[in-house]
């Protein structure tokens, strides 16, 4: 019967967050990992650049 594997209650307080749900939260943090992403892939692209010269 389905109705018996259900389980009620509020279990919100037991639920561990993801890194995404947590920087939804934080708007700044979230931005300054697009950036810092962004930075590490220009960074990279330069190097990888350098050693092709």
């Amino acid at each position: 019967m389905e109705e018996e594997e259900r389980i009620n209650g509020d279990f919100n307080h037991q639920v561990i967050p993801s890194i995404t749900d947590w920087l939804d939260k934080n708007l700044f943090l979230e931005w300054g990992a697009i950036a810092g992403a962004v930075a590490l892939k220009f960074i990279a692209g330069q190097v990888s650049n350098d050693k092709q010269s």
